[in-house]
């Protein structure tokens, strides 16, 4: 495939993505499974993160997560989030050991988005780590996942070095605060 063939076909599978075009989603899961360019896969996990309430289109979603290339990985953590389904937490889990601190990064956002409790241990472990944007996304989605028991990590990542991880912390725990309230 020449760069333009490859840049047509992947701007063509994000309008299907866009458009929300059913039928076209089990050929956007083979793309995304079994296409030999990178850039190919990527553009169909993206395209499928539309698929809203589509349990296929999750499956597909979640074998991405295994993907030998970790932008197309990363894209799939992106994706998950996005879907709104809760199924995909164990998987999303999994991703937030990746050897790439992007795709942990974009799977500690949509484990966030998803506001699942079994979330909450592993995201307070991720508030250890050595890389500062993964200590921060943890806190955030902490804060979107809203468990009082991440109050007393989230007070002491307040103190973090980097500024911010203290700012998302302190996000965080405003966050909870006002759903303690109800407000």
């Amino acid at each position: 495939d020449s760069a333009d063939a490859i840049a047509l076909r992947r701007e063509a599978i994000g309008v299907l993505g866009y458009l929300k075009h059913a039928p076209a989603l089990p050929a956007l899961a083979g793309l995304a499974a079994s296409d030999p360019v990178d850039e190919v896969r990527r553009a169909a996990v993206g395209a499928l993160a539309f698929a809203a309430g589509d349990a296929d289109a999750r499956i597909a979603l979640e074998t991405a997560l295994r993907d030998a290339s970790w932008q197309v990985r990363e894209e799939a953590a992106t994706a998950l989030g996005k879907l709104q389904q809760p199924a995909a937490t164990a998987a999303l889990l999994v991703a937030l050991d990746d050897d790439y601190w992007q795709v942990r990064l974009r799977a500690a956002r949509s484990l966030g988005r998803l506001r699942s409790a079994e979330s909450v241990t592993p995201l307070l472990a991720t508030l250890g780590h050595s890389i500062s944007n993964l200590r921060k996304e943890a806190a955030l989605a902490l804060g979107d996942i809203g468990d009082a028991g991440a109050l007393p990590a989230l007070e002491l990542a307040a103190d973090d070095p980097d500024p911010e991880v203290r700012k998302s912390a302190r996000l965080a725990i405003a966050q909870i605060g006002k759903a303690a309230h109800g407000a």
